[in-house]
């Protein structure tokens, strides 16, 4: 079985002034766009779940990325012990969505991994069901078991579907460089960002109807560049060129900027690459 795991953007994302189980709660409108891994499923004839993975310009496996410790091993495992069947699995994936991007690739391909399972395995079980599966594997997983456009809340496994916005084209730029989630949240601690205690959810709501530029907000970029100050400036020459609006997705590393068709995202992509020699997509929201 093949299957598409799409890449999220994070439209608006708000951390909340509270601190529980480790965790500060947010509230972030969710986006998929159509950069994706390719995740097969496969029975084997054993018992093991076996994922390898890929790079798209290379032939031999990424060792570092495949194993138990993949994120879509963990998904297949908790599937296999809720469904109480005891197959086998080979899994491959072919990695597009780069890592500690604010993509969301690994949480795409778990969720891929129960979609595809719940039909390999013919069980049935309503996306509601496979929900505290989700959020258990990690805090974005549960939105990729909807994907399109959706609100999250509580650590971003609350989700709400929201009525899409309007098809467009956006152009990623990737810096030579991750960052990861968890050291993002913790600047903003050790930054003492002020944060606020409750959103206006029915604001949001209006607005995406309305302008997804005038939604357009992330609070990580607070706890982030000032140690990264190159996705400012990335941020700075989409705007300048021609981007209706940019932002950093999610905790970063990618910034992201819509643009009002194929042919300025094409000009946008190619000015990006040669600027900031980095890697650089042109996309569409899905």
């Amino acid at each position: 079985m093949k299957l598409l795991a799409p890449a999220k953007l994070n439209l608006y994302l708000e951390v909340l002034d509270n601190f529980k189980e480790g965790f500060h709660d947010i509230v972030t409108v969710f986006q998929t766009v159509d950069l994706c891994d390719d995740v097969s499923l496969a029975r084997t004839g054993g018992k093991d779940i076996r994922v390898i993975c890929f790079y798209p310009a290379r032939k031999e496996p990424a060792r570092e990325l495949g194993g138990k410790n993949n994120i879509a091993s963990r998904a297949a495992s908790l599937f296999l012990k809720r469904s109480g069947h005891k197959d086998g699995l080979e899994i491959r994936i072919i990695k597009r969505i780069p890592l500690a991007s604010g993509l969301g690739g690994g949480s795409s391909d778990a969720a891929c991994v129960l979609l595809g399972l719940n039909r390999l395995l013919k069980c049935g079980y309503r996306t509601e069901e496979l929900l505290p599966l989700a959020s258990e594997i990690g805090s974005d997983v549960p939105f990729f078991l909807y994907g399109h456009t959706a609100l999250g809340e509580g650590r971003g496994d609350n989700i709400t579907p929201l009525c899409g916005i309007r098809r467009s084209w956006v152009v990623l730029v990737k810096p030579p460089f991750g960052i990861r989630a968890r050291w993002a949240y913790g600047m903003v601690d050790r930054l003492r960002l002020e944060l606020t205690k409750r959103v206006n959810v029915n604001r949001i709501k209006k607005l995406m109807r309305m302008d997804v530029a005038g939604l357009a907000y992330n609070r990580l970029e607070e706890a982030v560049l000032p140690s990264y100050p190159v996705i400012a400036e990335i941020k700075r020459f989409l705007a300048e060129n021609g981007a209706d609006f940019s932002l950093m997705s999610g905790s970063g590393s990618v910034v992201f900027g819509f643009v009002r068709d194929c042919e300025k995202g094409k000009e946008i992509e190619r000015k990006v690459k040669k600027k900031f020699k980095c890697s650089a997509w042109l996309v569409r929201t899905c």
